[in-house]
């Protein structure tokens, strides 16, 4: 339809009057002088009139008193002229039967039908208190304050409701409004919904008992009536053209904004039929419409009457549906709001937890072990301290997460409760990854996957990337991943990555092995721990590639670089985890043999006969002394030679590790064999031999984070009393660098002159022949004094590398 029809057809009125009758050839406004002018009655039957109302193109609603039943009314007065004016009085009997019949709560009750002294028509309702929708939403727009504090959304909406189900049970009995709009719904001062004139009201079906007449003409209140109440007003309408209706008060509801403007009756007829309804989300995009009440305005408010809500009650139901959503959805903020206000406090109690462990650190660091209770005061009361704040700590996490989930609970859709539990559980996933707990790893992995909806999906999945620059360049890279699922762990297909230089190479979070591989050099092994996310770089200095050949038999060489240190709980001492540098080196792959030290006894024993026998294995040392030398000592000018049994009978092997030797007598080794070989050897450093044990990804042991007594010599390896065993027995005990019998077989001497600041101790690294479980963890440490003997102690060498390149022996 044109404008220039739309035109032709409607008439400048605000509100259209009801229909010509048959039989009359004049409307009934025709008839009737303006209801402001005609004297106001005093008495209309037994009813006292007491004031004005209010005034509508049919008539006067005047405010009355109902003697007999001592009660306040309101009285609907129509033409004068009583019965002579038929259509008058049949008007007021048409509507005042539909009201009458209409008995439900949302719909004013109609008293009586009466005629006037003076042949007034009239009926009386009851008195309805409060403000009629119009004036609330008139006051809502300017910016009442009052009103605002009353009429919330949530409130406004609960009386939509309240209006539909009343439309929908006027529908059900056969009648259509016609005329549903803001002035036509009184709303009291304890949630009252009154929808009032049914004076225009059309019976669809013969519901009542009677068929009304349609009439002809355009009826109803521009702007608030249905495209087809326009368009095609000479045909009957169904109960559709009100849920239309609805849907206009609805949309005004939303947005404080009319859903179809225009300065005149006329432009806004013109407005329902031509112009598109605007989203009321875009309207007033300051409301924040909620979408699924956004969308149902619209449906309401479809222009082809098929695709609305088929009834009001359907309409009701949902935004009924809606707003117990939006209860749920206020109740689960509440919680919410909760929730966030206690992870407050434990992001605060978790920053000063921090403090407390640095502060801890630095006082463990500066305080002797054998200092006295006295000069550890401070310490202790910092580790008190840091005692008392766990269960603080623990019950935080849990009652924030608990308030959460009865979020949750509430609004199982609410993404800001489900992004809380993920980042709530993350944190608590990072702190049992940095901690090396798969256990409770798997299980917070698992509650951050339930909660996760995609924002957390990268660091998840953890995607790194690699950069490695080598000396010289151009070495071939093939990388295998490391399978962390396996026991021992092993490693994946080979994949090459390139040539060096690389530059960010794409990698998952995890740990691998590279290859380097160059014509000029020995295959060098470097391994790679990709962190959450995180770039492993070789770090602003090149990757020395291993030397041509080793430096002698049976040595590896580490690369130099960063590895991760300590970290691991359940080791005796073991340090704090941190990432630390090593140069390169090379390392002996398997600790010193009975048969090599015995070369060496020989030629201390050449030129001074007493110092071998002194330095020859002995036996454990007590508390005050040695138990004695485990070999027979030689006929003068004769050999030592490593006994088939010793004096307790029991067999012996010149392939066994060398042990039942002192600190000392390791260093007088190591300065023996580099005059023999021209080479400077050491002992290793504590970082040298755990870098060469754990690799760098922080693992436990050298093959994984799990133990079992049959992947290294350890007391409970094999059955029957513990002995030595040769060493390399067990190939699985061997680093990502092929450095072998580190988490048993013997103990290793380390070079430092001092154990956790105490000159009188030294380092003792790994496990041994006769160690429990916990020694053969790769961050375990303990310190001797330097003259101690004992059957399970023995040493490695190792060669310190200039950096960048590696000597040539």
């Amino acid at each position: 339809m044109t404008m220039r029809e739309v035109r032709a057809m409607t008439t400048p009125a605000d509100h259209l009057e009801p229909p010509t009758r048959p039989g009359s050839a004049r409307t009934v406004r025709g008839r009737l002088s303006h209801p402001a002018s005609r004297p106001r009655p005093s008495r209309l039957g037994r009813f006292e009139v007491t004031g004005l109302l209010g005034v509508g193109g049919m008539g006067q609603v005047l405010e009355g008193y109902d003697p007999d039943l001592d009660r306040a009314v309101a009285i609907k007065l129509f033409d004068p002229g009583g019965r002579s004016s038929g259509g008058a009085f049949q008007l007021a009997l048409e509507e005042a039967r539909i009201a009458a019949q209409l008995e439900h709560p949302n719909i004013v009750p109609v008293y009586e039908i009466g005629e006037g002294e003076n042949g007034e028509v009239f009926f009386v309702m009851r008195r309805v208190g409060g403000q009629s929708l119009g004036s609330v939403l008139k006051g809502l727009r300017a910016g009442d304050t009052v009103l605002r504090a009353h009429w919330s959304r949530h409130r406004l909406l609960g009386a939509f409701v309240s209006l539909c189900n009343a439309v929908a049970y006027a529908h059900r009995l056969g009648v259509v409004h016609r005329d549903i709009k803001p002035g036509n719904v009184m709303l009291g001062s304890f949630g009252e919904v009154q929808l009032l004139d049914w004076g225009v009201a059309h019976r669809v079906d013969d519901a009542l008992g009677r068929k009304s007449d349609p009439g002809r003409g355009i009826v109803g209140t521009p702007g608030y009536i249905s495209p087809e109440q326009v368009i095609a007003p000479d045909d009957d309408v169904d109960l559709r053209a009100d849920v239309w209706s609805l849907g206009v008060l609805l949309y005004e509801m939303l947005t404080l904004r009319p859903a179809y403007g225009g300065r005149t009756p006329t432009r806004r007829l013109e407005s329902v039929v031509v112009e598109d309804i605007a989203d009321p989300r875009e309207r007033a995009p300051e409301a924040r419409i909620p979408e699924e009440v956004a969308l149902i305005c619209l449906q309401a408010l479809a222009r082809e009457p098929s695709d609305r809500h088929a009834g009001a009650d359907l309409l009701a139901m949902d935004v009924e549906r809606f707003l117990d959503g939006s209860r749920q959805r206020q109740r689960a903020l509440e919680h919410l709001d909760e929730a966030a206000e206690l992870w407050m406090k434990h992001a605060q109690l978790e920053a000063h937890r921090g403090v407390l462990m640095e502060r801890e650190r630095k006082l463990a660091a500066s305080t002797e072990p054998w200092a006295p209770l006295s000069e550890k005061r401070l310490l202790l009361a910092v580790r008190q301290e840091l005692t008392h704040i766990e269960p603080d700590r623990a019950a935080l996490f849990a009652r924030s997460v608990g308030s959460a989930e009865r979020a949750l609970s509430q609004d199982p859709d609410n993404r800001d409760a489900r992004a809380f539990l993920a980042m709530a559980y993350w944190t608590r996933f990072l702190e049992a990854e940095e901690a090396g707990d798969v256990v409770r790893q798997r299980y917070l992995a698992e509650r951050v996957a339930e909660y996760d909806d995609g924002f957390l999906t990268r660091v998840r999945v953890g995607t790194g990337a690699l950069t490695l620059q080598t000396d010289p360049p151009g070495a071939e890279v093939v990388c295998r991943r490391v399978d962390r699922e396996t026991l021992p762990w092993s490693l994946g297909e080979p994949t090459p990555l390139g040539v060096t230089p690389l530059h960010e190479v794409p990698l998952e979070m995890g740990s691998y092995v590279l290859t380097l591989k160059h014509p000029e050099h020995a295959d060098t092994t470097y391994p790679v721990f990709i962190g959450r996310g995180g770039h492993w770089t070789s770090g602003v200095r090149p990757v020395g590639l291993a030397p041509a050949r080793p430096a002698a038999e049976g040595f590896v060489y580490v690369p130099a670089g960063a590895f991760l240190l300590g970290g691991d709980p359940k080791a005796q001492d073991a340090a704090p985890r941190e990432e630390r540098w090593v140069d390169a080196f090379e390392i002996s792959a398997l600790p010193v043999t009975m048969g090599e030290y015995c070369e060496f006894i020989n030629s201390l024993a050449a030129s001074d006969p007493e110092a071998a026998w002194r330095r020859s294995p002995r036996q454990d040392m007590g508390v005050h002394e040695s138990g004695g030398q485990y070999w027979e000592r030689p006929a003068a000018g004769g050999p030592f030679v490593v006994p088939e049994r010793d004096r307790d009978g029991d067999p012996w092997d010149e392939n066994w590790p060398v042990m039942g030797i002192s600190w000392h007598d390791a260093k007088a080794y190591v300065a023996w064999r580099s005059e023999r070989d021209g080479v400077t050897w050491q002992l290793p450093t504590e970082a040298q031999w755990e870098k060469a044990a754990r690799g760098v990804d922080g693992r436990i042991f050298p093959w994984g984070d799990e133990l079992d007594p049959s992947l290294c010599a350890m007391r409970t390896s094999f059955p029957g009393r513990p002995q030595p065993r040769p060493v390399g027995m067990f190939d699985s005990d061997r680093s990502v660098y092929g450095v072998r019998d580190l988490a048993g077989g013997i103990r290793d001497w380390c070079r430092e002159r001092s154990y956790l600041g105490d000159s009188a101790r030294r380092p003792v690294r790994g496990g041994s022949w006769d160690s429990e479980a916990a020694y053969c963890r790769g961050a375990h440490r303990t310190g001797y004094i330097p003259t101690y003997v004992g059957s399970s102690f023995g040493f490695r060498l190792v060669r310190e590398l200039e950096e960048g390149r590696s000597e040539e022996p």
